[in-house]
């Protein structure tokens, strides 16, 4: 019973039809934790990765939002950073996997990251 109630769950998301006015876009959110082994990522360092690497790979343009979160570590630990998300609004028609995958990948490079969490959803928008 449980499983059906959480399928049917998953499934009320998808977007069929929009309201008059707005049109299906894809929205992906990059988020990314600010703190690193050597300490926290600069804005210079920030800056820097934003002009060669995310302006190249979301050229249209992106929204970034300060955060402030927390994850569990393995050995139960918690960790709390400050971070950044990244939004990306975009035609549902393009792929831009790999432009997204060039972004995760240069910011763990960059910064020692372990992981990038990426969030992809179809939404109804106009502009």
């Amino acid at each position: 019973m449980s499983m059906l109630i959480f399928i049917s769950a998953c499934q009320s998301k998808i977007i069929n039809d929009c309201p008059d006015g707005l049109t299906k876009f894809s929205k992906v959110s990059l988020y990314f934790g600010t703190s690193t082994n050597e300490g926290i990522i600069t804005n210079e360092e920030w800056s820097n990765f934003l002009d060669e690497i995310v302006t190249p790979n979301f050229p249209e343009g992106m929204t970034i939002h300060d955060t402030y979160g927390q994850w569990k570590r393995p050995d139960g630990g918690i960790v709390k950073e400050p971070g950044k998300v990244i939004v990306h609004i975009y035609d549902i028609n393009e792929d831009k996997s790999e432009n997204i995958k060039a972004i995760i990948n240069g910011f763990k490079e960059r910064f020692k990251a372990q992981s990038v969490i990426w969030e992809a959803d179809i939404i109804c928008g106009s502009f």
